[in-house]
């Protein structure tokens, strides 16, 4: 039985990045690549940074983006993360609560993808109010305006 949340592709070199996914380099092709926004992709974020319990220590918590696209003046437009579907099985447990975290440190909703050949599916997960599915062929919208913020 498949794990949630794993990768079964092979990490795929294109134009100098590395994506986790056909999927992804796919996304980038087709939507990140030409549009004229700047753009990083496979960002690191750290969500909490390494701490002591008495003598013991923990790890700190990152959260890596697939794509994050940045808006003329460098904040932040977009934070994606690209899956296969929205279900507990595509988004496992640990993927929903750094979503969260991130949302909680940075107040930027994580945007959970998902590609189709012509356009890509957008939720916002772990939001108190339902968010429904939204549909987009472009960037040309803020998340923000998407959830009222």
């Amino acid at each position: 039985m498949n794990k949630a949340g794993t990768h079964f592709n092979k990490k795929i070199e294109y134009d100098g990045y590395k994506f986790d996914s056909k999927k992804e380099l796919d996304f980038y092709l087709t939507f990140v690549r030409e549009y004229p926004y700047r753009f990083d992709i496979q960002r690191s974020f750290t969500l909490q940074g390494n701490c002591a319990i008495g003598g013991l220590k923990l790890r700190r918590i990152d959260y890596r983006a697939d794509f994050v696209i940045y808006n003329d003046d460098n904040s932040i437009r977009h934070v994606i993360d690209i899956k296969n579907g929205y279900s507990a099985y595509a988004v496992d447990a640990k993927s929903r609560l750094k979503f969260k975290m991130f949302g909680a440190k940075t107040g930027i909703p994580i945007e959970v993808v998902v590609p189709r050949k012509h356009d890509f599916r957008l939720r916002v997960l772990g939001l108190t109010t339902k968010f429904e599915e939204r549909v987009f062929n472009n960037f040309d919208y803020t998340v923000m305006d998407l959830i009222g913020g």
